[in-house]
């Protein structure tokens, strides 16, 4: 019995949501019974010595330095070392790790070291809680399974998922759902304007959605992957597709994979800067997207395309730096605004004035093409500035007219 009460609070290693107070079971104020380190406080108890079965029809509580656990009635056997606590049942682990359980039943298996926690499970310690149907720790292999309705919040990170498989170990999980999501606040910057790690309130319109049918995750590291198809989404900007993804919920980055395509609403998918601000929707096709949400830094690389209105670019890769306002491209950069067109090897576009840079190899120099003019015209081999190509340039001001002599 000892063994049995004494490793429940394990259970406690990765459950959820916040429950609702539990109703409060009384305490019996008749007898008191001893198993090592913990007392029984019960009104009533049947048990039969043959068999080694005991029960406790009404109210139990049982105590011992640093937890309690309460629950309507309790059965189990002495011999088998097991233990059942059945309706309401609360546990309260007031050691270093603070935690609190309630399930409508715990069955403890003290010689197989197996505890499930059936019906409404809930857990919760600090700023991690979780909520699932039913939960079974298996404390010899270090497994914990949380079947249906999963929940699992970590601060403002969230996890759905139909089951949910976890090392208590090593930190490493396996979730999988028919329709699952993985919530990561959006990273605000301090009142300074610099970067911060900061997470957005839950429920933020910037926060990234992970939509995923299987996924693994380390909940000590922080550290996913997701090895199927995967779709990020953005409330206040739009969605982005691939082959497979992983990144770091803590450090809030990510890395997209294999037909990556982001469809961007209204300019903020990614980094909110400057001229990109509410610019219309716009598409972007690449081999790999990166994504450092903290440093607003996004980086994609092989086979670019980029979409917007009229204007088509492509390039081998391509850096926004939000926080610096540029847009950075290399390698065959290509920039189409029929009639209108540029090639370099680099261009760098500053998303705030709409400048744009650049250079290319000497034995190739810049080529622009503007309608009107005599053609296609190459430019020295040298790094060039164009004040927004793409945009009408202002009237020319009237010549003041001549003052007339005396």
């Amino acid at each position: 019995m000892k063994r049995a009460l004494a490793t429940v609070a394990l259970i406690a290693l990765a459950l959820g949501a916040t429950p609702s107070p539990p109703p409060v079971v009384p305490v019996p104020q008749g007898n008191e019974m001893g198993f090592g380190d913990w007392t029984v406080h019960f009104d009533l108890i049947n048990f039969a010595t043959e068999s080694g079965d005991f029960e406790f029809p009404g109210a139990v509580y049982i105590t011992r330095p640093g937890g309690d656990v309460r629950a309507d009635s309790a059965h189990g056997n002495s011999d088998d070392n097991t233990l059942t606590l059945v309706g309401h049942v609360v546990m309260h682990d007031t050691r270093k790790r603070r935690a609190t359980l309630t399930t409508d039943k715990l069955d403890i298996d003290g010689d197989a070291k197996v505890y499930v926690a059936t019906g409404d499970v809930h857990y919760v310690q600090g700023d991690t809680s979780a909520v699932a149907r039913d939960g079974k720790l298996d404390d010899t292999s270090k497994r914990l399974d949380l079947d249906g309705n999963v929940k699992i919040d970590r601060g403002t990170s969230q996890i759905l998922a139909d089951h949910v498989v976890y090392d208590t170990d090593t930190g490493k999980g396996h979730a999988v759902a028919k329709a699952g999501t993985i919530t990561f606040p959006a990273t605000q910057p301090s009142p300074s304007g610099s970067p911060s790690p900061s997470p957005a309130p839950s429920a933020s319109p910037d926060d990234w959605v992970v939509h995923y049918t299987s996924a693994d995750f380390n909940g000590k590291s922080g550290d996913f992957s997701i090895p199927g198809a995967v779709r990020v989404e953005r409330g206040s900007g739009g969605d982005a597709t691939a082959d497979r993804a992983s990144g770091n919920g803590k450090t809030k980055r990510a890395t997209l994979f294999g037909h990556v395509v982001v469809h961007d609403v209204n300019g903020s998918f990614v980094a909110r800067t400057g001229a990109t601000q509410s610019s219309g929707p716009s598409t972007l096709t690449t081999d790999k997207l990166d994504m450092d949400d903290p440093a607003k830094r996004y980086v994609a690389t092989g086979d670019v395309v980029y979409v917007h209105k009229d204007t088509t670019v492509d390039a081998d890769k391509a850096v926004l730096d939000g926080n610096a306002h540029l847009l950075t491209m290399d390698g065959k950069v290509k920039i189409l605004q029929p009639p209108k067109s540029l090639s370099a090897d680099h261009v760098t576009y500053d998303t705030t004035t709409g400048d744009i840079h650049a250079s290319s190899d000497p034995s190739r120099g810049v080529v622009t093409i503007f309608p009107g003019g005599p053609g296609p015209a190459i430019a020295p081999p040298k790094k060039i500035t164009v004040r927004n190509p793409f945009s009408k340039k202002p009237a020319a001001s009237p010549a003041p007219s001549p003052t007339p002599k005396p």
